[in-house]
């Protein structure tokens, strides 16, 4: 019993030191309604002695890119904002603007990568952002509080300011 409570703490340092060392991607959870657009960052946290640090970031395809901070660029071919290598003097953290195009919906979701002398690992933290939640019809909404109506009253409002009651 010993040896596999040694062997959990084991993974367990090991789970959290490697979770330390790794690139964190920070997103807004929504976009729409009235943003137009928003920063994407990027906290870089490498292990002690790492010489070379290198990141990419694809964000989502058809999203203008503006204002990438640290001397990165845009990859027009394969739509990756890329930094680096950076020797010495690594930043604590990188970002770059997107704009969200008017057609946008759903949810958008980014894949990145860090490398630590070569070493790649995915870059953590917040994946997607998530649209707006489309506007319900009256139908939806009189079907959705039916549904979870157990017992009680529902005030429904209709498009005329009225409001009908409708209880169980």
């Amino acid at each position: 019993m010993m040896k596999i409570g040694a062997f959990i703490l084991a993974v367990c340092l090991a789970a959290s030191t490697a979770a330390g060392q790794s690139a964190v991607r920070d997103l807004p959870p929504v976009y729409g309604g009235g943003v137009t657009s928003f920063s994407v960052s990027i906290a870089i946290n490498p292990p002690p002695g790492v010489a070379v640090v290198g990141l990419e970031d694809k964000p989502p395809a058809g999203w203008p890119v503006s204002n990438i901070s640290n001397g990165g660029a845009l990859d027009t071919q394969s739509g990756k904002v890329k930094w680096g290598p950076f020797f010495g003097t690594i930043p604590a953290s990188v970002s770059y603007e997107l704009e969200v195009p008017g057609s946008a919906s759903g949810p958008a979701c980014f894949v990145g990568a860090v490398s630590f002398d070569g070493l790649d690992q995915p870059i953590g933290g917040d994946a997607c952002v998530y649209g707006p939640i489309p506007a319900a019809s009256e139908w939806g909404l009189l079907v959705l509080g039916l549904s979870i109506l157990i017992g009680g009253t529902i005030l429904l409002q209709g498009r005329d300011h009225s409001a009908q009651e409708i209880t169980q």
